[in-house]
């Protein structure tokens, strides 16, 4: 068979086609990159700060969804409404459930144990101090009780779920604190300590650094406290002319399990006041000096 050779007339024309479709290729891409340019250059900065904005702005609204869906108001509550008259406990209770997007599991036998005007440190208005008790099902509900704050127009302030919440006097001539005392089912728990703040509930006992003390124990950590709620008292510890929050008591404790070769110390914690900001914040790193209890708890 004879060999095929291609004549110069063709092999001119193949090269001349893709020397056409290289240019043609180069002339496209650098239309295009003169529209990206024309579109940037019409862009101006309020519109790529707007852009940024909204994506903040989704942001928060993710935030918000997943926000905790309860102890919230739509409403104020109409709370002197029923200050100032008798009422019906158990319709009282599911209006103020309502409001306040409380939902213990039992409808019925629930018990107003207290409505009442309260005055705060931190502010010369008064507010409302509600306390209700329901028979809880699951340790979820523990204690069994809601304490509620409102201020003077309605306003929820704060919900607390404590065993007990007392007025305490710290500072002479000056309205009470709030010290209440909270703890799981299993009877871990310890103290709060809340006063006003610019309208708000703020809360001053800042607790210890590290995870090992607490104020209440009633053993389920390897350690009981005797008495199971620490003893305490305002007093000023550092005689600096403020009260200091002290707990003091002692801790039954084993290294092995309480029951097996249980030892008891005494143990004291100092909280000083700190009059730059309010708080009672702990004399030393308790965590650390009763470390022979608790063990490693940093």
């Amino acid at each position: 068979m004879p060999h095929l050779t291609q004549s110069p007339n063709v092999a001119c024309y193949r090269k001349m086609r893709y020397l056409l479709i290289l240019i043609s290729f180069l002339i496209i891409s650098c239309n295009q990159k003169v529209q990206d340019e024309k579109v940037l250059k019409q862009t101006d900065k309020s519109q790529i700060i707007d852009t940024t904005l909204k994506v903040e702005n989704l942001n928060k609204l993710d935030i918000r969804e997943n926000e905790e869906k309860f102890e919230f108001q739509n409403a104020l509550f109409e709370v002197e409404k029923y200050y100032s008259k008798k009422i019906d406990t158990l319709s009282f209770i599911k209006r103020l459930e309502e409001n306040c997007h409380l939902y213990p599991s039992r409808e019925n036998s629930k018990t107003l144990d207290k409505f009442e005007k309260i005055n705060l440190n931190g502010s010369t208005k008064y507010f409302y101090f509600i306390q209700y008790s329901f028979p809880y099902s699951s340790n979820a509900e523990f204690p069994g009780k809601f304490q509620i704050i409102f201020d003077s127009k309605g306003k929820l302030l704060k919900i607390l779920y404590a065993i007990r919440v007392e007025k305490v006097k710290i500072v002479p001539n000056e309205n009470t604190y709030l010290f209440a005392l909270s703890s799981t089912a299993h009877g871990n728990g310890g103290h709060d300590l809340f006063r006003i703040n610019k309208d708000t509930i703020e809360q001053v006992y800042d607790g210890f650094v590290g995870y090992g003390p607490q104020t209440y124990s009633t053993g389920y950590n390897n350690t009981e406290n005797i008495p199971n709620e620490l003893n305490h008292k305002f007093i000023d510890d550092n005689k600096d002319g403020f009260n200091d929050l002290v707990f003091f008591g002692k801790v039954r404790y084993s290294e092995i399990d309480l029951g097996t070769e249980d030892k008891i110390a005494n143990v004291k914690f100092v909280f000083l006041f700190n009059k730059t900001n309010g708080h009672f914040t702990e004399k030393e790193d308790y965590s650390e000096k009763y470390k022979f209890i608790y063990g490693d708890t940093k």
